[in-house]
């Protein structure tokens, strides 16, 4: 026969619960708009308003938060500090008696509560420091502390935060100021609220509109409540100010929400506000409880309601749009754009972080010359399949998909036009729920007034400027290294563009003809090669074979196949009417070892297709082999690479020790020169 029993137990919360609940996630501005909204629940009705003065200290490591509202009597004070504790009214701004000590214990470890009704000459005082409750606090035993001598026609609410938790980062004040702005524009525009951020007056955020573009709606729920707004469209768009202010009680819950609409560029002058009294939010009231029924049918009807208004939208953002480069050169400096992310070490480490370096016997990472960068390619365009829609009359346009890699996750990749303020030359973000990085290009940028049309270096500047902030934002590190790693990847950009004009160039002064004569073409006065043995002669010169494995494939001795290899490339080097140019042969001694002899034949095959190739193309050698930039230079160096790999089969990394320069750059310069041969053969 089984019993049972009760017993009663104590379920009092550990004291780690307070300092756990500023763990909420509230950014140091989200903290504040907390302890505003409480003071805007404390408004004077006498005054008609309330002013809240922020000071920022950040020599003494202090926040204070101070209003002139009703103040708090003893009872309240006392309440103030219980979690859970709330004796808003309906309608108020607060209602689940956290908001206090969340904000407060998100910003410092420490604060100080003091305040004073009217009609009352006393002033309370709870101080909570997290260290000490943790340590020696009790929930029953907490104390205020009863001042009095307070001016009875005077009342304030003071909060000083103390072992502050934030990092002061540069634009730290500024975040803030904008903040409270677009928070707290309704009860300032009304008169209801003054904020002073030190001492500085927080003014309510300009919502420039087109005026016939403003709409108000009234959409009605199947439970009988009605939520109200406006819709408007912004004069100059933005990624920022673009997208719908929620409110609940006069509060703003949710700044520029996408709601009801899939955000596109076409779509950023789309603004307006709903107030949404009727529906529930979460706890941390920083969002609507998405689940609800009723929130879901608002979502559905405001969706419908839509439509028209984005597509005006979108019609005037179509007659607007400034006239763009032309589609094959954008496409071609994003594919460029792409190939240069692919040389940065410094973003490949941005892109993936904790890639293994190389480090010395102690243990410390090396020069950078001598790291070994990630192997990874942090840039990857795709094709896509053929679509009619973009399908060209004349010919088939071949559709790519690009990604980027920033801190191990794969994002795809495009830029648009967009309407901005005059002053910005562009705007780049990270959607994560798109998986998408977007540059937003400017059609207002004051520059664009002085040129005739879009310019190349004003897409290629500010394209590879916002790749570079959205890298560093993502990653968390200063932006003040944005100039330099821009700087950086726009000399490869340029290496990379230099080449592409170098080819163009060359192919107009018909030497890309002269170049595959002197690839591809066999001197007519040579006949000395049978159908076999030129069929050895393209096995290697295709396939990268060695000599024993074609041996092997076509039953003759390696010493035969070396020896068509030989003719063969005797045939290459017979340019220039015949005339050979190479150095003079090293003497080699009589008992050299048959390895020994191969090394200098390679050695000196090395040396005559850089000889030959400087004579072909009129270059002085020693300024083929230099580190000069020019574009004239380019197409020689790359012929020299291919032939090295090609017909000696020098590996890639050998042929970069042998031109100085990186294996990567040696194979981009491989398949550039095997793809101009395929199209111009």
């Amino acid at each position: 026969m089984t019993t049972t029993h009760t017993k009663k137990i104590d379920i009092t919360p550990d004291r780690t619960l307070f300092p756990k609940i500023g763990q909420t996630g509230y950014t140091a501005a989200q903290a504040l708009s907390e302890l505003i909204d409480n003071s805007i629940d404390a408004i004077n009705p006498a005054l008609g308003k309330v002013t809240v003065n922020i000071k920022i200290d950040k020599s003494e490591g202090r926040i204070i938060v101070e209003d002139n509202g009703l103040g708090m009597t003893e009872e309240v004070a006392a309440n103030s500090i219980k979690i859970g504790s709330s004796r808003k009214r309906e309608g108020e701004l607060g209602q689940f008696g956290i908001g206090l000590k969340a904000s407060c214990m998100s910003l410092g470890s420490k604060f100080t509560l003091e305040t004073s009704p009217l009609k009352t000459n006393e002033e309370y005082v709870l101080i909570f420091d997290e260290k000490d409750f943790i340590e020696r606090g009790s929930w029953g035993d907490f104390e205020i502390q009863i001042k009095s001598g307070s001016d009875i026609d005077k009342s304030f609410t003071r909060i000083t935060i103390e072992k502050l938790k934030i990092r002061f980062y540069s634009t730290f004040s500024e975040t803030i100021k904008k903040h409270l702005s677009e928070r707290f524009s309704p009860f300032i525009t009304n008169g209801e609220l003054d904020i002073r951020f030190n001492k500085e007056n927080i003014h309510p955020e300009n919502v420039d509109i087109f005026p016939d573009s403003k709409k108000s709606f009234a959409i009605k729920l199947s439970n009988g409540d009605v939520i109200q707004g406006w819709t408007g469209i912004l004069k100059v768009g933005s990624i920022e100010k673009s997208g719908f202010n929620l409110y609940r009680n006069k509060r703003l819950i949710r700044v520029h929400e996408k709601l009801g609409y899939v955000y596109h560029p076409s779509k950023m002058s789309i603004t307006g506000e709903i107030y949404m009294d009727v529906l529930p939010v979460t706890i941390n009231k920083r969002e609507f409880e998405t689940e609800n029924q009723y929130y879901i049918e608002f979502f559905e009807k405001f969706s419908e309601y839509l439509k028209p208004i984005l597509a005006e939208v979108q019609q005037r953002h179509q007659e607007e749009k400034i006239r763009d480069l032309p589609r094959d050169m954008k496409e071609t400096l994003k594919d460029n754009l792409l190939k240069a992310l692919n040389h940065s070490d410094e973003l490949k480490e941005l892109a993936f972080p904790g890639a293994e370096q190389k480090r010395d016997e102690k243990g410390y990472l090396l020069p950078k010359e001598e790291r070994q960068s990630p192997v990874n390619e942090l840039a990857v365009i795709e094709k896509l399949p053929e679509t009619e829609k973009f399908r060209d009359p004349k010919k088939t346009s071949e559709q790519k998909a690009r990604f980027i890699i920033i801190a191990g996750q794969r994002f795809r990749f495009d830029y648009e036009w967009g309407s901005l303020e005059e002053s910005v030359a562009k705007e780049a973000y990270l959607d994560k729920e798109k998986h998408t990085i977007i540059v937003i290009l400017n059609q207002n940028y004051s520059m664009l007034k002085v040129l005739p049309k879009p310019d190349l270096f004003y897409h290629a500047i500010f394209l590879t400027e916002g790749i570079v902030e959205v890298f560093l934002r993502e990653n968390k590190q200063p932006l003040e290294k944005t100039v330099s790693l821009r700087d950086s990847l726009i000399q490869k950009l340029a290496d990379i563009m230099a080449e592409d004009v170098a080819e163009e160039v060359a192919a107009k002064e018909s030497q890309v003809l002269t170049a595959q004569t002197y690839l591809l073409k066999q001197p007519t006065e040579d006949k000395l090669l049978n159908e076999s043995e030129i069929q050895v002669l393209e096995r290697r010169l295709e396939s990268g074979l060695t000599y024993q494995e074609i041996a092997n494939e076509m039953h003759i001795s390696r010493q035969r196949v070396e020896q068509i290899f030989k003719a063969g490339l005797r045939k290459i080097n017979s340019i220039r009417e015949g005339k050979i140019y190479k150095k003079d042969d090293a003497k080699i001694t009589k008992d050299i070892t048959k390895e020994a002899e191969e090394k200098v034949a390679k050695q000196r095959a090395i040396e005559n297709i850089i000889t030959n190739t400087a004579a072909l193309y009129k270059v002085d050698i020693d300024e083929l082999m230099s580190h000069s930039r020019q574009a004239r230079l380019i197409l020689p160096r790359h012929t020299i690479m291919y032939l090295l790999r090609r017909e000696l089969n020098v590996s890639f990394p050998k042929i970069g020790k042998i031109m100085g320069k990186d294996h990567t750059t040696i194979i981009y310069a491989f398949q550039k020169m095997e793809n101009l041969i395929k199209k111009k053969a």
